[in-house]
């Protein structure tokens, strides 16, 4: 890829990369992402895994690799690797099941420290609840500064005139203000 990079560019991809940082950005975006307590997601982590191999990991992977004589990219995912481990006898079932979830809470822990260096990312804090959240992201976005300016070519224009519609109905028959 590189080498086709460079010979369309007359760059290279790390110089491409470079540039790109330099200039702001083309749109107006937010990053939000979901703050858990770490026993909490590797809570979530275990139950999940135990949940793939309820609903048939073992045998999607088997399939897999009888349809093909290589092993494909998509066999390197998290989870893949331990359970062909497992088919061929390499490890025990418990060892699979350990494996893959040790490897699935690196990952996350991995993914923990790239989204703590973007800049630009707001923290979700998941013991807040559903709907604390929806609110912090809605004020993040701004929507009802957009309500105000009622102006239709925003993106949230629909949410916000449902919302006002939804307020202005309260209003009327005494509720929320």
């Amino acid at each position: 890829i590189g080498q086709y990079i460079y010979n369309q560019t007359g760059k290279t991809k790390t110089e491409l990369e470079k540039i790109s940082r330099q200039e702001p950005p083309k749109y107006n975006y937010k990053v939000f992402a979901i703050d858990y307590e770490r026993s909490k997601l590797y809570d979530r982590i275990n139950y999940r895994v135990e949940k793939m191999l309820e609903e048939g990991l073992i045998e999607e992977v088997e399939n897999i690799k009888n349809e093909y004589k290589e092993f494909p990219t998509a066999m390197q995912g998290l989870g893949y690797k331990e359970v062909v481990d497992y088919i061929e006898k390499r490890c025990s079932y418990e060892e699979m099941v350990e494996k893959i979830k040790q490897e699935t809470r690196r990952y996350a822990k991995r993914q923990v420290t790239w989204f703590k260096g973007i800049k630009e990312l707001t923290w979700l804090d998941a013991k807040a609840g559903n709907e604390k959240n929806i609110e912090l992201i809605l004020e993040e976005i701004n929507w009802k500064e957009c309500m105000k300016r009622k102006c239709e070519q925003c993106k949230y224009y629909n949410r916000c005139f449902k919302e006002k519609m939804k307020k202005d109905e309260r209003k009327k028959i005494g509720g929320l203000k």
